[in-house]
């Protein structure tokens, strides 16, 4: 089972629980049955709400809370340096200080943000480090709004076969494909047809705007499984 609470700042600039629930899996379906149950309790949605960067939950929030603020939780994503940075440059006191300064001072505009940023990379040596490449393109909106679609259709072809054998065994293979032929860097020729058409073609799937949600099924009591 995993644990997600909903943490929110009250007047006296206290955190406070407004919410809580137990999911089965972290998957568009849950999160989205989730979601719901909290604008149901609480009769509207958040101005601003702070995640970390799980496709499935991201996707969610831009469907349910439309029109709410969606961030990244730095701590979160500062978390992963140790294991996404060689330990030669981490364990090095001057780069952690010129992260730190970077990455927390509310008071830097955006091109000094990308300046001193850059001059970071160059610095010490990290322009070809992937993830901290990934972070910078996750961080343009067109670039996460299509990450996010992409996981959306992804979530729906597996609803719209996962009760046909024959069909997610093509879709399987199918995607195997496509994998193989993303590596070439095919995916670059593709037209300028929207997403969906694209992913329908590919799969030879008409995938639905909208999908049935139901509570997920099999839910334990507190205390039966383990909390993530």
């Amino acid at each position: 089972m995993i644990f997600f609470p909903f943490t929110a700042i009250n007047n006296h600039d206290k955190t406070i629980n407004v919410g809580a629930g137990l999911l089965s899996d972290e998957t568009i379906e849950s999160y989205t049955w989730l979601l719901r149950a909290f604008i149901k309790a609480h009769g509207k949605i958040p101005s601003m709400i702070l995640s970390d960067m799980d496709p499935a939950l991201c996707t969610s929030i831009s469907k349910e809370f439309q029109g709410c603020t969606h961030r990244f939780c730095v701590w979160h994503i500062t978390s992963k340096v140790p294991a996404k940075i060689f330990s030669d440059v981490f364990e090095n006191s001057d780069f952690k200080k010129r992260l730190h300064k970077i990455v927390w001072n509310i008071h830097l505009e955006h091109a000094e943000f990308e300046s001193k940023w850059e001059l970071m990379l160059d610095e010490f040596n990290l322009r070809e480090n992937k993830w901290l490449d990934d972070m910078w393109g996750v961080g343009n909106t067109e670039t996460s709004n299509l990450l996010h679609e992409t996981s959306s259709y992804y979530e729906k072809c597996i609803v719209s076969v996962a009760h046909d054998i024959g069909k997610l065994q093509e879709l399987v293979q199918t995607l195997k494909t496509l994998s193989i032929e993303c590596g070439k860097n095919v995916a670059t020729k593709l037209n300028s047809n929207p997403i969906k058409d694209i992913v329908e073609n590919i799969i030879g799937l008409y995938l639905p705007n909208e999908i049935d949600i139901e509570a997920p099924s099999g839910i334990r009591t507190k205390g039966s499984g383990m909390y993530k």
